[in-house]
Order: structure tokens, then C-alpha cells, then sequence
């Protein structure tokens, strides 16, 4: 625009200078005489005139381009911004937030502004980035994870598919998890000029370490201990990343995996955070190590209370033999299981059930240790359930049934 001024100003010089060059050089001595004066100062008069006009002409055209310039500029910004903002504010609540509490609802709008400021993204973007814009606009109206994951960085994107997402939330800027056309799209709406860095770390606000790449594994911390340092990728039946092989920790199993499954030294948690078997693994299953809590029935035969003998309470008779319910950390997996140990007990009698762990040799159990009735681990360990059991039996309803069951 400044370009298209200085001509203007210099078509106008021009125009003004023309006639007194055309009077100098180019009109003859004999028009200056009075009787032609007055037709020469006419001819002047209507070329400055004529001038006048041509240039109040081109100085409307060139403040009428100005100002659609500017009005179309300001469209651009606002687009750019607004759009811009909603983005932000969708990463924030999907990156930024914990699971449990990310409102999903929040990104439905961003389509709508999308679509009022198309216009003028297409006038400011390039093509490619109007279509990577308008598939992070569609991925996060539709909550679309698998999409959204493609905007990260390769390899946080197995981080954000798995169940170990939630610790992206303590990274300090959302914008360091982007990948470099992303990155420099944000930048764009942004009007910055900041250059993407290839990172193989991301910190907290802290400046401590949420997550890093090493070679193919990655590395993720909480509170400065590492829980994961192993490979991630494929998926589950819930469409997660899971641990290929490595180190891992979390709610349910603390230790090595390989090949999916767990193998090396381990321990599987309860949903209450107990321990349920801690040993060797192999293939998934405990190969050397400690069952805990299993719950057992009494088939045939007995145990003998040994009084003065807290090391080894009891005996059993020679025709000793059990069957295995459950463990009592499993009973909540399956409601059924509670319904099903109530009808049992209230059918054979609390006191032939009992609580044994059992050690693991070679996948069999070796050895009972740590044998109690089930009504004593209940009254330490859970005496709502063992309430619950003493109401069945006594219920003269339900033994009606049982017994009834029985006679059929």
C-alpha cells in the first residue's frame, strides 16, 4: 500500500508540473497575446480542474482500498484469534485435565466458530494448514482420541492412547506435547515466529521430568520415581496402549513385562490397593511367589485349632481336602461372587470356610501358610460382609429355599 501512495504522489507532481513545461517549451510566443489570454487561463483553469477530479478520484479509491483492507484484516485477526482461543482451551481441557474430569461437552462449539470464520482462514492459511486445521477442529468436536493422539509428538502418543495419560496433566506447557505442524499452526493463529524444538523430555511446572524418550522405550516419572520405563504399543480390548515389555507400575501391577504379558518379578494388586500375588512370572501367570487371602471351603476332613502355637495353629486330619472359592480381593470383580459366597456359607455352615496364602512352586501350591477362619479375617477385614453373611443365615426365608433347593 505504501508502493501504490508514493506513485499516486508522483502521478500528481506530475500532472501539476505538466503545464507549465507544455507553456515553456512547447506554446508559442504569439498566444501570450492579451486577446488569447483569457482562453489560455481557461484551458488551465480546466486542467487543473480535470487534474483535481482524477486526483480526488484515485485518493477516494486508494482510502476506500485502505479501509476494506484494514476491515478485511481486522475479519482475518478476529477469525485467527477466536479460533485460535478455542483451541487452547480444547487442549487444555483434553491435555491438561484429569480424565475423570475432562467436560466433553466444552468442545461442541468449536465447529460453529469454524465454520463462521472459514472465509477468512482460507484468505490467511495455506491450504495444508486449513486442512490440518479442520481436522483438529472435527477430531475435538467428535472427541475423536485415536485423531487427536496424531496431533502429538510420535512418541507421546502411545502416553496418551494408554492408561498412563493422566500424567500428561503435570506437563507445564500443553505445547511442548504438539508435533511440528501443529506446533507451528498454533503459532501461526498466534501471529508468533518461535522456532519447534525436537524434545526428548518434557517437564513439569517444576522443572521436573513428566516423561522422556529412550531409544524405543519411554520413560514416565511421578514425583520424581519413575513407574514406567518400558515400550508401549498395540491394543487392548479397550482400545488402550498397553506395556509390550519393560518396566511398569500402576494401580494393578507393579513390575517387568514381556510380550504383553507379565514376566520377571512382579506384584498384582486388589481394586483396594492389597496385595493379591507378588513372585516370578511367566507368561501371565505366577510361576514362584505368594497367593494371598484365597478363600476356602472345607470338603471333606477338618482342621485342628492348635491353642499355644501362633506360628502353626492348626492341624488337619489325614482326609483333609478344600476346594478354592476365590480370593477375597476378587469378590468385588464380579457381584455375582458375594451373592453366590452368601448362598454357600449359608448353605454349608461359616465355619467350614476359612482363609489360607498359599505358596507357589513351579505353578502349584507347595505349601498353607497363614490359615484363618473366615469369620475372623471378616471382622478385621471387612465386617459389613461378614454382617451381611450372619442375616442370611439367619434368615428363615432363604434357608427355606436352600433347603427346599435341596430336597429337588
Amino acid at each position: 500500500m505504501k508502493k501504490v501512495l508514493k506513485w499516486i504522489i508522483l502521478i500528481v507532481i506530475f500532472m501539476l508540473i505538466i503545464p507549465f513545461l507544455v507553456c515553456l517549451f512547447l506554446i508559442p510566443r504569439e498566444l501570450y497575446i492579451r486577446e488569447n489570454l483569457l482562453t489560455f487561463i481557461g484551458l488551465i483553469i480546466s486542467y487543473y480542474s480535470l487534474c483535481s477530479s482524477i486526483g480526488i478520484a484515485i485518493l477516494i479509491y486508494y482510502i476506500q482500498k485502505r479501509d476494506g483492507e484494514y476491515e478485511e484484516k481486522k475479519k482475518i485477526e478476529k477469525a485467527k484469534a477466536t479460533l485460535l482461543l478455542e483451541i487452547e482451551n480444547s487442549f487444555e481441557n483434553l491435555f491438561s485435565t484429569p480424565v475423570e474430569e475432562i467436560n466433553y461437552q466444552e468442545n461442541k462449539e468449536i465447529v460453529d466458530i469454524f465454520d463462521k470464520y472459514t472465509v477468512e482462514l482460507k484468505n490467511t492459511l495455506s491450504s495444508k494448514e486449513f486442512i490440518l486445521l479442520a481436522k483438529i477442529v472435527n477430531s475435538i468436536c467428535k472427541c475423536d482420541k485415536e485423531e487427536i493422539a496424531k496431533f502429538l509428538r510420535v512418541w507421546i502418543q502411545p502416553i496418551y492412547l494408554s492408561d498412563y495419560q493422566s500424567c500428561l496433566v503435570r506437563v507445564n506447557d500443553f505445547n511442548d506435547l504438539l508435533n511440528k505442524k501443529v506446533y507451528q499452526l498454533i503459532n501461526n493463529l498466534g501471529n508468533k515466529d518461535e522456532n519447534y524444538e525436537e524434545l526428548d523430555c518434557i517437564y513439569d511446572v517444576k522443572n521436573q521430568k513428566v516423561c522422556e524418550k529412550v531409544n524405543k522405550k519411554v520413560k514416565i516419572y511421578d514425583k520424581g520415581l519413575c513407574v514406567v520405563d518400558a515400550i508401549l504399543g498395540d491394543y487392548d480390548i479397550f482400545d488402550r496402549y498397553v506395556v509390550i515389555e519393560g518396566f511398569a507400575k500402576n494401580d494393578e501391577y507393579k513390575g517387568y513385562y514381556k510380550d504383553r504379558k507379565y514376566n520377571g518379578k512382579g506384584i498384582l494388586y486388589d481394586g483396594n490397593g492389597d496385595v493379591l500375588e507378588q513372585g516370578e512370572w511367566v507368561d501371565g501367570e505366577l510361576k514362584n511367589g505368594v497367593m494371598y487371602n484365597c478363600i476356602i471351603h472345607i470338603i471333606q476332613g477338618q482342621l485342628i485349632y492348635k491353642e499355644n502355637s501362633p506360628d502353626d495353629p492348626y492341624d488337619s486330619t489325614e482326609d483333609f481336602d478344600y476346594d478354592i472359592f476365590s480370593q477375597y480381593g476378587q469378590l468385588d470383580l464380579v457381584s455375582s461372587m458375594i451373592y453366590e459366597l452368601e448362598m454357600d456359607i449359608a448353605q454349608n455352615g461359616v465355619e467350614s470356610y476359612y482363609v489360607f496364602d498359599f505358596e507357589v512352586n513351579n505353578n502349584k501350591i507347595q505349601k498353607i501358610t497363614n490359615i484363618r477362619t473366615l469369620a475372623d479375617f471378616l471382622e478385621k477385614k471387612n465386617k459389613e460382609l461378614l454382617a451381611e453373611i450372619n442375616d442370611v443365615i439367619n434368615d428363615k426365608n432363604v434357608m427355606d429355599d436352600i433347603k427346599i433347593s435341596d430336597d429337588y
